[in-house]
């Protein structure tokens, strides 16, 4: 994993399984390994922005 993305697993409860699941389907999709990666790290900015994972976002919180 990337240094921001495994720092993102290290501090926002179940980020590490949440990207684990993330990224093996993006493989699955066969989705390049840098768009994988790119994907995660914004996922990972996303996460320490709002202190939480991206699926437990509220409406208020996009806006």
């Amino acid at each position: 994993m990337a240094n921001f993305i495994q720092r993102a697993s290290d501090s926002i409860s179940g980020f590490g399984q949440s990207y684990e699941k993330f990224s093996k389907q993006l493989l699955i999709e066969q989705y390049s390994p840098g768009s994988i990666k790119s994907y995660g790290h914004k996922l990972a900015a996303i996460s320490f922005h709002f202190k939480k994972l991206p699926e437990h976002l509220s409406e208020d919180d996009c806006r």
